[in-house]
């Protein structure tokens, strides 16, 4: 397996983005590979309500907001090693399939959020999350919305090894 940073996306709403970036997840997941994956939809995903998450440890925005509060320690290799680890532990692990662990996107809710006007933020941690990651032995797996201008999309694709 050579690609282990993936986005799915597509042009187009309601072409099963969501179903085959979570079919994929779990099909990884059940082949022994710890998979993460991230529902990068910037126009509200839903992935939750997919996989019928009832509790979340955190969420993508919840996460940006997090690590926006901190701002600007990420010039060491200290500050790097402990948000590659702020990222990993962001995940929910499914009880029922340890190998798989989510993190939810934004709702309706968080899309007006000023987090989101942070296109630099925004591609350090969408580059973290790929990179902890595959740095963990996993692959990663982002769902990516239709809207190509929206930052979280381009950073997700950026950062892809495979689309």
């Amino acid at each position: 397996m050579s690609a282990r940073k993936i986005a799915i996306t597509s042009p187009k709403g309601g072409a099963g983005k969501t179903t085959i970036a979570v079919n994929l997840a779990v099909a990884y997941a059940l082949s022994g590979i710890t998979t993460y994956l991230v529902d990068a939809d910037g126009n509200a995903g839903s992935m939750q309500y997919h996989l019928r998450l009832q509790q979340v440890k955190t969420t993508l925005i919840g996460l940006i907001r997090r690590v926006a509060a901190q701002s600007g320690k990420q010039d060491d290799i200290m500050a790097v090693v402990s948000a590659g680890g702020q990222y990993l532990n962001a995940f929910t692990q499914i009880e029922e399939l340890p190998t798989l662990k989510v993190l939810p996107g934004l709702v309706t809710d968080d899309l007006g959020d000023q987090a989101l006007q942070n296109e630099e933020l925004i591609n350090r941690i969408i580059t973290g999350l790929y990179e902890a990651g595959v740095a963990s032995g996993g692959v990663v797996i982002m769902d990516v919305g239709i809207n190509p201008a929206h930052p979280v999309h381009r950073a997700a694709l950026r950062a892809a090894e495979s689309i």
